[in-house]
């Protein structure tokens, strides 16, 4: 099942195009994106997420799908502070992926694609962190969940789910853009899904 949250069209009079379905964030606004489903998706163990993602300021936790079920109870997909891609499962305490590598190039769009099936034996299938069309294997930090977690916070009803912010963190507001973001329900994909 596919939940694709329209994000309106953002043109750009510089470069002379238009990128559908996509918003500008600025870190010094409260704006983000936000919706409490009233029920669950299909599937607590197998969804995939994928955005396009245009970095503004560097150096600043850049929170792209962020979900929360109480204080310090977040499943966030971000950039952090050093310009590195993070997966927080329950804020690090049933699994975090931290790349190595950093993403510093604020004129460039990166396809940013999670994609998550935790009925897999091997753990480090449970999640997949694409970049690019690139699946990102080397991690400074590398926990996964349990084999049949189930995530409590994306998709399951009367969590909030943002898009653009970090519920737990003040500090955690996106600054740039992002575009087509896209929430697959009961399938773990890769990147050719989305072109």
């Amino acid at each position: 099942m596919l939940h694709s949250i329209p994000l309106g069209i953002l043109s750009f009079s510089s470069g002379g195009y238009g990128v559908d379905n996509s918003a500008m964030f600025n870190d010094d606004d409260t704006e983000f994106l936000t919706r409490t489903p009233s029920g669950s998706a299909t599937s607590r163990r197998k969804f995939t997420m994928s955005a396009w993602v245009k970095r503004g300021n560097l150096g600043t936790n850049f929170p792209i799908f962020s979900a929360r079920s109480g204080a310090n109870s977040d499943d966030a997909l971000n950039f952090t502070t050093g310009d590195k891609l993070e997966v927080m499962v329950d804020y690090t305490n049933d699994g975090q992926l931290t790349t190595n590598a950093v993403f510093r190039d604020p004129h460039a769009w990166y396809n940013i694609v999670l994609a998550v099936d935790t009925e897999q034996s091997t753990a480090a299938n449970r999640l997949k962190l694409y970049v690019n069309n690139v699946q990102m294997t080397s991690f400074s930090t590398a926990s996964y969940p349990a084999e049949d977690y189930d995530f409590e916070r994306w998709q399951v009803s009367g969590n909030e789910n943002t898009i653009g912010r970090t519920l737990s963190v003040a500090a955690g507001k996106a600054d740039g853009y992002i575009a087509e973001a896209v929430w697959i329900d009961g399938q773990q994909l890769t990147p050719s899904s989305f072109g």
